[in-house]
């Protein structure tokens, strides 16, 4: 079976900076997945300076399946990242995520919710201890979640691996129970609108709760 990966890319007044949003690493987590189709289908290239990937779906076998992991495997898409070339289904769409899509970014955002079992009070991580952790905070703080948390991300997480290679990254956590709602939506949109305004993408200044 061929497997892709569906990617959106709108590039505005110029192609730098380079921001990369990465959805449905679990395929039960929609949040994020459905957030990144409305803001595309809100967003006009006359309006952004810079170039917005966004990738709604990076796992799409575990998507189709409903489930956290990829069935065909049962591995976690977000502990094996870069991947292998070689390797499992899960760790080839891994690989391929990172060194095509991933890797030439400015920015990394990895929209997680929480699993079908489960509903999270929305937060966002950022890495403690790396050589981009004031970009990943200050970023952190513009996306305009409630709660900011500092994490040791485990070896094999997307956002691990991107701080590594020294990019920026920030991980939110909105949402849950394998669904997805109106009100969490808009949380992940404005986040993410606010995210471009921090990097200079979208004009204005983020709005960040009271």
């Amino acid at each position: 079976t061929a497997l892709a990966i569906p990617i959106l890319v709108i590039t505005g007044q110029a192609h730098r900076p380079r921001l990369v949003c990465v959805a449905g690493i679990h395929g039960d987590e929609h949040e994020g997945m459905t957030a990144q189709l409305e803001v595309w289908e809100e967003l006009e290239p006359d309006e952004l300076n810079g170039t917005l990937v966004m990738v709604p779906v990076a796992n799409p076998p575990a998507f189709r399946a409903g489930m956290r992991r990829n069935p065909e495997d049962l591995l976690d898409m977000n502990r094996v990242f870069p991947g292998s070339p070689s390797g499992t289904v899960t760790e080839r769409l891994a690989y391929h995520l990172f060194h095509d899509i991933v890797a030439e970014a400015d920015f990394v955002l990895s929209m997680h919710g929480w699993s079908s079992g489960a509903l999270v009070v929305p937060y966002v991580e950022y890495p403690r201890d790396s050589p981009v952790t004031e970009a990943s905070l200050a970023a952190a703080r513009a996306f305009g979640l409630e709660y900011v948390e500092d994490w040791d991300w485990p070896t094999g997480m997307l956002v691990a691996v991107c701080t590594r290679s020294g990019i920026p990254a920030i991980e939110p956590e909105i949402g849950g129970l394998g669904c997805t709602m109106p009100e969490r939506r808009a949380l992940y949109k404005l986040g993410l609108r606010n995210l471009m305004r921090h990097l200079g993408m979208l004009s204005g200044e983020p709005e960040l709760p009271a």
